[in-house]
């Protein structure tokens, strides 16, 4: 009889245990297991993180330092989409390297009042196609070559488009118990954007522009939004890592003599082998470099990055215009 009470009790405190175990183990999970949102590039990461802010983790797949261009899908990218809670894109053909349907991602372009390659287009260098030079007959097929597809994807340099980013975002997590914190937070959010566009347009307002050349077509936002067509000239191209032949360099520096064009807006990937090469042909020559993709990850990327180019563009046109009267 004493046998059979042992026994039993033995099984009561093994069974307890086990349920106070397994509960323990839910609970452990529940404080762990903080929803998480996977986004694609920097200027989504800022933007995402200022609504969730702590309540949902946030990881971004390719780096400040990386071309989403050139990216390819890691292990990790696929594993981190795959349990991920909400995913955000860019769309317009910008994460070439990712099935965005596949995954049902957060489309972060509705809405935007989007440019299209042949509104946009004014380049001194094309990309030459089964070895023939680009001219003006091929324009048509070349754009619909192009890998970006109909629109320019590079939506965030304009942040008003950014204000609608945001809001799509936020849109896509209605669903969250969180959703009213997160509603206050995008609308504190918003107002920041609205204050960086209100700051941009003034300080680039009060200064003499000048004409100017970028590395390539991602800042056509920038510039319809801050009124800088006149002196937007031309952009630089060279695609998939390729440096611009000779005579691409020169037709380059034809432009620039023709156009009187004292400034380049370059990017880390342009070489500065060609910079010097151009800098003894044209007289008086501004380099600055303005970098799209800047190097350090955080929820303030975006501001301060817009800032930063802002910056760049008031500082060339400050030396030029005192080249000019010196």
């Amino acid at each position: 009889m004493i046998k059979k009470i042992t026994i039993s009790l033995a099984f009561i405190i093994c069974f307890t245990g086990l349920v106070w175990c397994s509960s323990l183990d839910k609970q452990i999970k529940n404080i762990w297991d903080t929803p998480s949102v996977v986004t694609s590039i920097p200027p989504l990461y800022a933007h995402t993180t200022a609504i969730l802010w702590e309540k949902w983790t946030v990881t971004n797949l390719v780096n400040p330092w990386v071309s989403v261009h050139y990216r390819e899908p890691t292990s990790n990218d696929i594993k981190a989409l795959e349990q991920a809670d909400a995913i955000v894109f860019n769309w317009l053909h910008l994460e070439e390297f990712l099935d965005k349907k596949k995954y049902n991602a957060i489309d972060t372009s509705k809405n935007i009042n989007l440019i299209a390659f042949w509104d946009s287009d004014k380049t001194a260098i094309q990309e030459e196609h089964e070895g023939e030079e680009h001219n003006e007959n091929h324009e048509e097929d070349w754009h619909e070559d192009h890998k970006h597809g109909e629109y320019d994807p590079h939506v965030r340099l304009d942040p008003r488009a950014s204000i609608i980013q945001t809001q799509n975002i936020l849109q896509g997590l209605t669903s969250s118990p969180s959703y009213e914190y997160f509603a206050n937070n995008a609308k504190t959010y918003i107002q920041k954007l609205e204050q960086l566009d209100t700051e941009i347009k003034e300080q680039l307002a009060s200064i003499e522009k000048q004409n100017f050349v970028v590395f390539h077509e991602a800042f056509w936002y920038y510039i319809a939004r801050y009124w800088l067509q006149d002196q937007y000239k031309w952009a630089i191209k060279s695609f998939d890592g390729q440096e611009p032949s000779a005579q691409q360099i020169a037709t380059l520096i034809s432009t620039l003599k023709s156009n009187n064009v004292k400034i380049i807006f370059t990017e880390p990937q342009f070489s500065p082998d060609i910079l010097t090469i151009i800098a003894e042909e044209v007289d008086w020559l501004v380099v600055k470099q303005i970098d799209p993709l800047w190097k350090t990850l955080s929820p303030n990327w975006y501001i301060e990055n817009m800032k930063d180019i802002t910056q760049q563009f008031i500082s060339a046109f400050e030396q030029v215009y005192e080249d000019k009267n010196t």
